[in-house]
């Protein structure tokens, strides 16, 4: 979708060619971002335009090759172009009744008035996304749209439950909380997002697709994984240092990190499959590692978690849960693979509260709700529940607590999202269900 409309290429087929305004393309864009999110091929002309093509035939070609044509109404009317555009896609329409036409009345914009649209597309159904509190509802009207399926009932959402749309971020991952702060990694654009009050208001830029992050106190490590390094940064954003070893040992493609209750740092080098165990200074400097756990035990370790008295681990392509304790020495290990209760789809992240461990079962696209118990030096693992907001989630990845309150959030890399939970309340709601 980014490389190019190259005439001479073989020839694609798109799922929608999108029809906008150019002084709406900001808003068009980020739907854009979201709708190749959802996997979905969409032609639009600032990524898929040669310079230099002559204009009208690229765009003739790009429409004759789409599915569905979304025509975008916005608060600046009609484009130059759009009258063109709207005649051939309901002149390929005609030819084929296969193919859509689908109007979206952006945010911000009049009731169409014009002759493009009380003329050529009057009697088409309209998806309006002028709601703001409704948004997610259009967006799945769109979606299924362009598929050519019925939307459906809408969903709505639980009062526990609240979704941040960011159009910063195209593709979130690790997630952390700091006093009234969010720092959030975009696996796709190489930044690391601060967050306050539902706003992006920072930005750290230059990583390669960064996976988790921890926060704490002020200081922020994020795992550059592509870089094969960590970043220490401040609250405002500012680097104070990165290192690609650890001691004697090479960074390579760490995706984990987070902090202990003791100030330490716990490190998941996954290529070289240890966990290790960090002193950091205020200054962000680290020192030697304490210990590191045996590689033979991990196969592709990716998120990590703490509690006083353990730390865990998602051992990705294992589909388990591997409990270490202070010595970073293996005690228990739940999970099988599978979609079933108790079962994995590759785990890529986890947090704990106090005895709940909530784990990001991506590819099963849910949470999941394990309770961890020590008793006499016994540890044991029960899945509570199997399936936590699964309605709601494309691809979760990053999990975190808020340590003042314990709401908790999840990234979703497919939806492009961030969800913020009220944990007490979705346990009531789990258990008045169950």
């Amino acid at each position: 979708m980014h490389d190019g409309f190259n005439s001479h290429a073989p020839q694609e087929v798109y799922d929608a060619f999108l029809s906008y305004n150019s002084k709406d393309s900001s808003a068009v864009e980020d739907l854009a971002h979201r709708l190749a999110g959802q996997r979905l091929r969409v032609f639009f002309d600032a990524w898929d335009l040669v310079r230099g093509d002559e204009y009208q035939q690229a765009l003739e070609r790009a429409l004759r090759m789409s599915r569905s044509t979304v025509v975008f109404w916005g608060p600046s009317g009609a484009g130059p172009w759009q009258t063109t555009e709207v005649r051939l896609a309901v002149s390929n329409g005609v030819k084929d009744r296969d193919a859509r036409v689908i109007v979206v009345l952006l945010d911000g914009s009049p009731e169409p008035t014009s002759e493009l649209m009380s003329g050529f597309l009057s009697l088409r159904s309209r998806v309006d996304m002028r709601d703001t509190h409704r948004v997610d509802d259009a967006f799945a009207q769109l979606c299924a749209g362009i598929l050519g399926l019925a939307p459906g009932r809408p969903k709505r959402m639980p009062h526990w439950l609240k979704t941040l749309d960011l159009p910063e971020i195209v593709e979130p991952t690790g997630i952390d909380i700091d006093g009234g702060l969010v720092f959030v990694a975009d696996h796709t654009n190489g930044q690391l997002l601060k967050i306050r009050e539902g706003r992006a208001v920072d930005v750290f830029e230059g990583l390669s697709r960064p996976h988790h992050v921890a926060a704490h106190d002020g200081s922020i490590v994020v795992c550059d994984t592509f870089n094969d390094r960590l970043v220490c940064l401040d609250d405002q954003l500012q680097e104070l240092c990165s290192y690609s070893r650890a001691g004697p040992r090479p960074l390579q493609r760490p995706r984990g990190v987070c902090w202990g209750a003791d100030g330490g740092l716990f490190l998941v080098n996954t290529e070289r499959h240890e966990v290790i165990r960090l002193d950091v200074t205020r200054a962000g400097k680290l020192t030697a590692p304490r210990a590191a756990h045996s590689p033979a035990s991990l196969t592709q370790p990716c998120g990590v978690s703490t509690r006083p008295d353990a730390v865990l681990v998602a051992d990705t392509f294992a589909h388990q849960i591997c409990v270490l304790d202070q010595d970073l020495q293996p005690v228990l290990s739940f999970g099988e693979f599978g979609n079933a209760a108790g079962g994995f789809g590759y785990p890529v992240g986890l947090a704990c509260w106090r005895d709940s461990v909530v784990v990001a079962d991506e590819y099963n696209e849910r949470l999941q709700l394990w309770k961890l118990s020590r008793n006499r030096g016994r540890w044991s693992a029960a899945c509570v529940s199997p399936d936590l907001c699964g309605e709601w989630l494309g691809s979760p990845f990053g999990v975190a607590f808020t340590p003042f309150d314990g709401d908790l959030w999840v990234t979703d890399r497919r939806h492009g999202t961030v969800l913020r939970i009220d944990f007490e309340e979705m346990l009531n709601n789990v258990g008045d269900q169950a």
